[in-house]
C-alpha cells in the first residue's frame, strides 16, 4: 500500500516548485514589478507633495523676516582675544564634549572639595567640669562661670541658672551657637549662620552638686539653651564624658556651617575664580564649534556651571551674614556674568533655562540682602545697574529660533539611518524592541516627503510660540496656553506627518511660565533695590513707584504679564508690598501662588 503520507516541507516544496515554474514565472514577475512601480509611485508622489508643503512653508516664514539657516545661529568669527571661551582653563571648565559622558572637571571637583571640607569641620567644644558642693574650690575660682544642680526629684537646674549659661554662652562665643541670622545654603543641602565667631578656648562651666550628676541630665540642660533656635532644624548637643567629674560638651549642627569656616575653605577657588573673573572682561562669547551638525556640538558644560553659580552664591551669602556688603556684591557681579557662559552661540532651550536658574539664584541673594538690611546704597546702585540689563524672555525667543533651525538641519540634511543614534532609538536592547517602536519603524521607512512634513509642523509651531514671546518681554499667557493646547492636540494622534515632531518638540508651555515668573521677579528685585534706597534715606517707603524717578530707580519696569504695572501698596505696619498678578493675569492682592498658574507673583522681602 503507498504512503499517502508526506511532510509538510515536501508538500511546500511542490507548491513553490509549480509556482515558480516556467509557466507562472511571468505571471509572478508581472505582479512584482507592479506592486514596485506602485510603490515607487507613491514614494515619488509623498516626496512630491512634501517637498512643496515644505517649500510653501519656508517662503512664507521667509516673508516674515525669519531664517532657517542653522549656519546663521553660529554668529560671525571671534577674534581669541575677545573671546571668554579662549581665556585661560575656561573651555576646560565650562564645555561638554559630547563624545565624553563625564561631567566631571577641574572646576567642578574644587568646588566639590570646599563643600566636603566646610562640612567636615566640627564646633569646637567646651569642658563642664562637675563638683561636688564645697570641694575642689581651686577649680571653681577657675570657673566662668558656676551652676547649682540639686539631685531631688524634679529639681535639677533652676530657670535662673538656664539664663546664666546662654548669657555667658554668648559672651564668650560672640554669637551663641547658633542664635543670629542665618541663610539656606545655594545648594540647599544645609544652612550658613553667621556665629559662633570666637573659639580662642573652651568655655569652663563649674557645677556645684551633692550628687552625682548623669550625662542625659547635662544634655537636657544643653539642648533647653538651644530651643529658641527654630530657624535651624535640630540642634546638635552632644555631651561625651571627659575624666572622671568633667564632661566635653559641643554644639555641633549636622546641617549648619559657619560663615567664616565655609570661607576658609573656599580660599582654595581663589585662583580658579579670579581666572574666571579676568576671562569674563572678555566682551564676547563663542564656542569653538567649526561644521559640527546639531546634535553633536559642544555645548556648555551645564554641571559646571551649576556648580560654579552655586558656589558663589554661597560666597555672597557668607559674606552678607558677616556684613560685608561690598564683598557680597563682588560675589554677585561674578555671578551675573555666568549667563555669558550660556548664551554663546546657539542658545539652546536647556541653556536658557539654565541662564533663567542661575538668575533666579542671582535674585534670591539679592533678596536675602535686603532682609537682613545689609546692602548699603552703593551697592544697591551697582544691583539696580545689572539687574536692568536681564531680558530672559528675550532669550527664550533666541532659544526657540535656535531650536527649530536645528530641527531643520537634521531633518533636511540627515539620512534616516541616522535617526537611531539622533534620536536615541539606540536605547532599546534588540531590533524586535525597535521594529515594536512605532516612531522608530516609520522614521526608517517613510518617504522624503514625510520628512519634509514633520518639517514643517515643527517649523510652524515653532513660529506659534515665537510670536507668542515678541521683542518687548511683554506675553500674554492665556494666548501661551491656547497655542499650548493647540500644540499637544496637533501632536497627540500619531501620523506620518508629526512622528518626528512628536520626539523633537520641546515643552515650550512649561519654559514660557517658568521665565515669566523669573523675570517678573528681576523687575520686583530692581524696584525693591529702590525702595530699601528711599528707605535708608527717608525711613520710610514710599506712597507709590513713580516717587523713586528718576534718583531711586532708572525706570519702572512693567509686569511682564501683559505689560502693566506692577502692584504695590505702602503698609501700615512699616512695610510694603510688591507682586506680579502672576500668570493667570488675575490680581489677587498679593495672595502668593499656589501653583505656576494660580496666584499672585509677590515678591517676599520678609522670606526670601
Amino acid at each position: 500500500m503507498p504512503d499517502t503520507h508526506q511532510s509538510p516541507k515536501i508538500g511546500l516544496t511542490r507548491k513553490l516548485g509549480r509556482l515558480f515554474s516556467a509557466r507562472n514565472l511571468g505571471a509572478v514577475l508581472f505582479s512584482a514589478a507592479c506592486v514596485l512601480t506602485l510603490v515607487a509611485l507613491f514614494f515619488t508622489g509623498e516626496n512630491w507633495r512634501g517637498k512643496r508643503a515644505w517649500q510653501n512653508c519656508r517662503r512664507e516664514l521667509e516673508s516674515k523676516g525669519e531664517s532657517l539657516e542653522w549656519a546663521a545661529r553660529m554668529g560671525p568669527p571671534v577674534p581669541d582675544e575677545q573671546n571668554v571661551f579662549k581665556a585661560p582653563h575656561i573651555s576646560e571648565w565650562f564645555v561638554k564634549d559630547r563624545s565624553s559622558n563625564s561631567y566631571s572637571n577641574a572646576f567642578a571637583d574644587i568646588a566639590s572639595a570646599v563643600t566636603t571640607c566646610a562640612q567636615g569641620h566640627e564646633d569646637e567644644p567646651f569642658v563642664v567640669g562637675t563638683i561636688s558642693e564645697g570641694q575642689n574650690a581651686d577649680l571653681t575660682d577657675k570657673a566662668d562661670i558656676i551652676l547649682h544642680y540639686s539631685g531631688a526629684p524634679k529639681a535639677g537646674f533652676s530657670a535662673e541658672d538656664i539664663a546664666t549659661l546662654v548669657g555667658a554662652l554668648r559672651n564668650t562665643f560672640g554669637r551663641f551657637p547658633f542664635d543670629g541670622p542665618s541663610l539656606k545654603g545655594a545648594q540647599g543641602h544645609f544652612v550658613f549662620v553667621a556665629g559662633p565667631t570666637n573659639f580662642n578656648r573652651p568655655l569652663s562651666v563649674a557645677i556645684l552638686t551633692d550628687s552625682s550628676i548623669r550625662r542625659e541630665e547635662l544634655q537636657s540642660l544643653f539642648e533647653s539653651t538651644d530651643r529658641s533656635n527654630s530657624s535651624l532644624t535640630s540642634p546638635g548637643v552632644r555631651v561625651e564624658l571627659f575624666g572622671s567629674n568633667a564632661f566635653k560638651v559641643s554644639f555641633a549642627q549636622r546641617e549648619a556651617i559657619l560663615a567664616t569656616r565655609y570661607l576658609a575653605c573656599a580660599d582654595e577657588l581663589t585662583p580658579a575664580l579670579a581666572d574666571l573673573r579676568k576671562a569674563l572682561e572678555r566682551p564676547l562669547a563663542q564656542i569653538d564649534i567649526k561644521n559640527t551638525p546639531p546634535w553633536g556640538i559642544p555645548i556648555p558644560n551645564f554641571v559646571a556651571v551649576r556648580t560654579a553659580a552655586q558656589t558663589i552664591a554661597q560666597r555672597a551669602q557668607c559674606y552678607l551674614l558677616m556684613n560685608q556688603p561690598e564683598r557680597a556684591l563682588q560675589e554677585l557681579t561674578l555671578l551675573h556674568g555666568i549667563h555669558r557662559l550660556l548664551d554663546a552661540p546657539p542658545v539652546t532651550l536647556v541653556a536658557a533655562m539654565i541662564d533663567v536658574a542661575v538668575t533666579g539664584l542671582y535674585t534670591s541673594i539679592v533678596a536675602e540682602g535686603l532682609h537682613l538690611h545689609a546692602w548699603r546704597e552703593p551697592q544697591l546702585i551697582s544691583l539696580q545697574q545689572q539687574l536692568q540689563d536681564v531680558r530672559l524672555l528675550t532669550y527664550l525667543r533666541g532659544a526657540i529660533d535656535t531650536e527649530r533651525a536645528a530641527s531643520c538641519q537634521i531633518f533636511g540634511n540627515s539620512p534616516a539611518s541616522e535617526f537611531d543614534s539622533i534620536f536615541d532609538f539606540a536605547r532599546k536592547t534588540n531590533l524586535w524592541e525597535r521594529l515594536r517602536e512605532p516612531s522608530y519603524v516609520l522614521a526608517r521607512s517613510m518617504p522624503r516627503g514625510w520628512i519634509y512634513q514633520n518639517m514643517k509642523s515643527i517649523a510652524l509651531q515653532d513660529q506659534w510660540f515665537m510670536e507668542a514671546c515678541p521683542s518687548n518681554g511683554v506675553i500674554n499667557p492665556s494666548q501661551v496656553d491656547q497655542l499650548g493646547d493647540k500644540s499637544i492636540r496637533s501632536l497627540e494622534k500619531l501620523s506620518p506627518y508629526n512622528v518626528l515632531a512628536r520626539i523633537a518638540m520641546p515643552n515650550y508651555l512649561k519654559a514660557f511660565r517658568t521665565t515669566a515668573r523669573n523675570q517678573a521677579i528681576i523687575a520686583e528685585a530692581y524696584l525693591a533695590c529702590g525702595l530699601e534706597r528711599f528707605h535708608l534715606a527717608h525711613n520710610d517707603y514710599p506712597a507709590d513707584l513713580e516717587t523713586l524717578m528718576p534718583n531711586l530707580a532708572f525706570s519702572v519696569p512693567v509686569d511682564p504679564i501683559k505689560g502693566e504695572k506692577l502692584r504695590y501698596r505702602r503698609l501700615t505696619t512699616g512695610d510694603y508690598l510688591l507682586y506680579s498678578v502672576g500668570w493667570d493675569g488675575i490680581d489677587d492682592g498679593g495672595v502668593l501662588a499656589k501653583s505656576p498658574n494660580e496666584g499672585d507673583w509677590v515678591w517676599d522681602r520678609n522670606n526670601p
